[in-house]
């Protein structure tokens, strides 16, 4: 494992609101989710993907208010909002018609943005080539997601939109382009216009590099930090989404746009693998990294499936595979690499993680059944777990697979959240088409 440093006393603090501290919440009194409890059973296929596609979920506080996007059976983009107030929720809302739906590719699903003048923005609908472009739909009135109308579309072979507002009002639009380079775009306008793309990543490998992570906003430090895994050309035999390997790190510092590594050195060639690596993997594939981080110690939570292929001859064999999650802890100077949880069948949409303080993570994970073939979007189990100053500890089985027969999982976090409503689960199907439930989830349980 490469080791890199960085020095922490560049992070400013802040005040931690001590009411926002999960083990002293009545979280830990909660008890498993019953599975006829849900909040809707018109999702799709995959409703959601979590981090890699962000925010699917976000809290509009001026109307107490939180709105969902996800995929319906069709996969078309769909809008939903819980009051806070009232404790209701709204009919659930068609926003565009979503290209992909013809082929049953789920990888559209949409990300929302709230603008500055209260208007909701969904992007979606679009996955490398086989798509023109991103559909890019704005609410007809702000707060309001009952009727949308569609905007110009950023074109490109582009996927896995992930949008942020910093201080100054600039929206930054993240895609991978193509299966090849890592891109972003900006707006000043409120997302009417987009400047051209800027590229920032792109390993020199025939076939591309296909990243896989998310990316998170340091408010604190206006930067973006970003740990990903990388899908090197498949080889023989051909282990598809298998060949993803390693893990890399790097930042922007958003005033001048540059990238960095975790040594604080300017990264000046898109082709950064080497400056950027943080792990190497081996033969442990590690397919949609996630991670969160506490930005004013600097210190970074990252989770890595890690399913072994050694020996496999296909992305089927992998996922018969035990496997042990890596945990990428940097502590503002150093990456260690440890496996928290119990060996298991645990591939990539199947866990995330928020901070809650300083070193201290509320995760969920999902399991794969005992002797499942099924794709790697299902999970089994549904498992939240704490990380509180160095010590794991399990706190429940949130979902069970044995109550509704069907895979759980793919929890995924609201933006901003209102502790009342802070995840969102969803049933995975054997097969496109079919109906799928969604479930909520906060400090009181579901909703």
């Amino acid at each position: 494992m490469r080791i890199q440093k960085y020095d922490g006393s560049r992070f400013k603090q802040t005040n931690i609101d001590p009411t926002k501290i999960y083990r002293t919440s009545s979280w830990q009194n909660l008890y498993a989710i019953d599975s006829e409890d849900y909040m809707s059973s018109s999702g799709g296929f995959v409703n959601f993907y979590s981090r890699i596609i962000y925010p699917h979920a976000i809290y509009n506080s001026g109307q107490d208010k939180t709105v969902m996007v996800y995929q319906n059976t069709s996969l078309h983009p769909y809008a939903i909002e819980y009051n806070h107030s009232t404790k209701l929720w709204s009919s659930a809302y068609q926003i565009g018609t979503n290209p992909l739906s013809a082929t049953n590719d789920d990888h559209g699903g949409p990300a929302i943005f709230h603008d500055f003048d209260g208007y909701y923005h969904v992007f979606y609908g679009c996955h490398a080539s086989h798509t023109t472009g991103c559909k890019h739909a704005k609410s007809d009135s702000p707060n309001d997601i009952s009727s949308w109308t569609a905007q110009s579309e950023l074109t490109g072979s582009l996927t896995y939109p992930k949008i942020f507002e910093v201080a100054d009002g600039t929206i930054f639009l993240f895609f991978r382009e193509d299966f090849e380079r890592s891109i972003y775009y900006k707006s000043t306008d409120n997302c009417a216009t987009w400047s051209s793309s800027t590229t920032y990543c792109e390993f020199n490998y025939t076939g591309g590099h296909q990243e896989y992570g998310n990316i998170v906003y340091d408010s604190v430090n206006e930067r973006f930090h970003k740990v990903f895994g990388c899908r090197y050309p498949n080889g023989s035999p051909n282990l598809d989404w298998a060949h993803n390997r390693n893990a890399y790190y790097m930042y922007m510092d958003i005033d001048n746009e540059n990238w960095y590594n975790s040594d604080d050195a300017l990264i000046t060639d898109v082709d950064c693998e080497t400056d950027t690596l943080i792990w190497d993997s081996g033969d442990l594939t590690n397919h949609y990294i996630t991670f969160d981080m506490h930005c004013s110690s600097g210190k970074i939570y990252a989770f890595a499936p890690s399913l072994d292929t050694d020996g496999c001859s296909s992305a089927a064999e992998v996922l018969q595979n035990p496997g042990e999650p890596r945990f990428l802890y940097y502590d503002g100077s150093d990456w260690t690499v440890s496996t928290p949880f119990p060996t298991h069948k645990n591939p990539d949409l199947l866990l995330n993680c928020r901070v809650i303080a300083e070193d201290h993570l509320q995760v969920f994970l999902s399991y794969l059944r005992s002797g499942s073939s099924q794709s790697f979007t299902f999970g089994g189990n549904v498992e939240e777990w704490e990380y509180y100053n160095g010590i794991w500890t399990f706190i429940r089985t949130v979902l069970d697979s044995s109550d509704n027969g069907k895979y759980n999982g793919r929890p995924t976090i609201v933006h901003g959240a209102n502790e009342e409503l802070v995840w969102f689960f969803d049933e995975g199907s054997d097969s496109a088409g079919t109906a799928t439930k969604i479930w909520a989830y906060g400090d009181r349980g579901i909703i």
